[in-house]
């Protein structure tokens, strides 16, 4: 018998508690450049999306550029949506980003990298 529990875990893809620097531009609603050429840290990383910490603020529906870089100088670029974010008591944000455009390659690496570090 299967249950909706709300506690359970809801996320499609396998998660990497992955600790890596991040730099990103950040598009406002209009795409207008914001805030090129910043960084940020990864708390985490999928083959769907990522969650970064930041001094910075976004809003749902923000556009942001991600440039993650990996061992080797592996770099994936990818285009990605704000879809959350909440600001912790230090007054730092935690920002949920869904990859929107990534190159099927650079999937296919990031997909293999997040298998290895669970």
């Amino acid at each position: 018998m299967q249950t909706n529990d709300p506690k359970k875990e809801q996320r499609q893809h396998i998660r990497s508690d992955y600790s890596r620097l991040i730099s990103f531009t950040h598009y406002d609603p209009k795409n207008d450049l914001e805030m090129p050429g910043k960084i940020a840290a990864i708390h985490d990383l999928s083959e769907s999306g990522v969650l970064i910490q930041t001094a910075e603020s976004f809003d749902p529906g923000d556009t942001v550029d991600l440039d993650i870089a990996f061992e080797q100088e592996k770099i994936i670029s990818a285009e990605g949506e704000v879809v959350h974010r909440r600001k912790s008591p230090e007054g730092l944000y935690y920002t949920g980003i869904r990859f929107t455009k990534i190159d099927q390659k650079d999937l296919a690496y990031l997909r293999d990298f997040v298998k290895t570090q669970n």
